[in-house]
């Protein structure tokens, strides 16, 4: 089962650390744009942003295919992690908007009378004061991220770059062929490997439990 499994499980671990952290920044900086900002439209393009929240992903399947294939970057890293990216950060957006949006003015005015820039406001302000809210966020990305399978399945077929779950049913159907079609006898090696490939998230969640329900109990009594 790790023969099978550990360049998967290695490839998702990398896809999805570096895709959460892009869609962290990404979608803290937009948050604290909308929130703290003022400038004309500001409210008609947060809402835009919202209504693709409505827009089920599996609509945007072809055009997604087309756009990355006419970049040139299909069966590469980047096909896997852009979409973490940019799909994750519109319900960050949402999540966090209202957040920052809830954190006292004058912690602001404070830090503006002793010089802060605006970016010192986001940096020393906001992102200490939403450790719990980013936690939460990320892991509950970091699991979406682990669970996806139609997309990696359309957007890479180059198995050294491939993800455990795209990795999990080709080694069902290997399994199943080697030994004949008797899939009883396959069963060992694929529990074997489905708890492999739970375990990061199963050690993950345990050490980080505590801050993923308090990100959702104080993001629910601000919301």
């Amino acid at each position: 089962a790790w023969d099978g499994m550990w360049r998967y499980i290695v490839n998702t671990i990398f896809v999805s650390t570096v895709g959460v952290a892009g869609m962290l920044i990404l979608s803290s900086l937009s948050a604290f744009v909308f929130a703290r900002m003022r400038f004309p439209g500001k409210e008609q393009i947060y809402f835009a942003i919202l209504m693709l929240l409505m827009i089920p992903g599996v609509l945007s399947l072809v055009p997604q295919y087309i756009l990355y294939q006419q970049l040139g970057l299909l069966n590469t890293y980047g096909a896997l992690i852009l979409p973490i990216i940019t799909g994750g950060s519109v319900f960050g957006v949402f999540l966090l908007r209202t957040f920052f949006g809830s954190l006292p003015e004058e912690l602001f005015e404070a830090a503006r009378i002793d010089g802060c820039s605006l970016l010192g406001l986001y940096w020393r302000i906001c992102i200490p004061l939403s450790y719990p809210i980013l936690g939460t966020l990320a892991i509950m990305q970091l699991i979406g991220t682990w669970n996806d399978y139609i997309w990696p399945l359309t957007a890479v077929s180059d198995q050294n770059i491939q993800v455990v779950t795209v990795g999990l049913v080709k080694l069902t159907t290997q399994l199943s062929n080697d030994l004949t079609g008797d899939t009883a006898h396959a069963y060992g090696p694929l529990f074997a490997s489905y708890t492999l490939a739970a375990l990061p998230i199963l050690i993950l969640f345990a050490f980080t439990s505590k801050y993923y329900i308090q990100g959702l109990v104080s993001s629910g009594l601000k919301l």
